[in-house]
């Protein structure tokens, strides 16, 4: 991640009063920060629906969009660090399965902030 938008971030979270915030961040593992978040949710799809999904919505070849998707960790790696997935290709109740992971994110970040009185990242 480059510093500056590290050093951004870092600023911006200091104005909210939540108990927990999600960070997007696309190449956190890429970029070894994976130690910054308290946990790491991917949302996974397949390496074909990946390629289908990129080609649609930035309008561009397959062979671009395979080259982008080469400079990325691989799918195995990134599910092996993830704390919680979503399976974005199989699951048809995607609202019920968020609506789970709020909840627990919410008793999570409760647990943590009465230890230590910061936001649960």
């Amino acid at each position: 991640m480059h510093p500056l938008i590290q050093k951004e971030t870092q600023r911006q979270l200091l104005f909210f009063n939540v108990l927990y915030i999600i960070w997007v961040a696309p190449l956190l593992i890429e970029n070894k920060r994976e130690h910054i978040p308290h946990r790491i949710l991917v949302v996974d799809i397949t390496p074909e629906e990946q390629i289908k999904r990129t080609i649609k919505r930035d309008y561009t070849t397959k062979e671009i969009t395979k080259k982008i998707i080469s400079n990325q960790i691989n799918r195995k790696k990134r599910l092996e660090t993830a704390n919680d997935i979503i399976y974005n290709h199989v699951n048809k109740n995607l609202d019920f399965i968020v609506f789970k992971l709020h909840k627990k994110y919410l008793k999570l970040a409760e647990n943590h902030y009465k230890n230590n009185k910061k936001y649960f990242l």
